[in-house]
């Protein structure tokens, strides 16, 4: 459950290079944020013709965080994503606080992060889970 927590959200597919460029960071994000019970990322994959594809480029990148899919581009559209990647970062009223279209920096992120929380990352055990 995501509600009353700072989420990351990341649009991307497995056929955009921009977004394959960026895991590193993204894994380097959610292993920061991992140790966090008020933290959370999800990755978006909104097109139809890709989800087979999306979720075994997770499997084989070992991608942590969960992923979700928009096959119709419904909620996309609701959010304004008009490229990949796109990221958005939500407050725990689930209001978007920031937005960065291309590949996120991540110290950039977990300064915000860290800015909302108003606190430094908890660490402790990882409870992340496999797509």
């Amino acid at each position: 459950d995501l509600r009353g927590k700072v989420v990351i959200v990341n649009w991307w597919n497995e056929w955009c290079q921009p977004c394959i460029d960026e895991q590193p960071r993204l894994d380097e994000l959610a292993g920061a944020i991992a140790g966090d019970s008020e933290v959370a990322m999800l990755g978006l994959v909104h097109d139809e013709r890709s989800q087979r594809e999306a979720r075994a480029f997770a499997k084989a990148s070992k991608i942590t965080y969960p992923l979700a899919f928009d096959p119709a581009g419904r909620v996309a559209l609701d959010w304004g994503v008009t490229q990949q990647p796109e990221t958005f970062v939500l407050d725990p009223e689930g209001r978007v606080v920031a937005w960065v279209a291309g590949p996120v920096s991540v110290s950039s992120t977990l300064d915000l992060v860290t800015q909302m929380l108003g606190r430094p990352l908890a660490t402790g055990p990882t409870t992340g889970s496999a797509p």
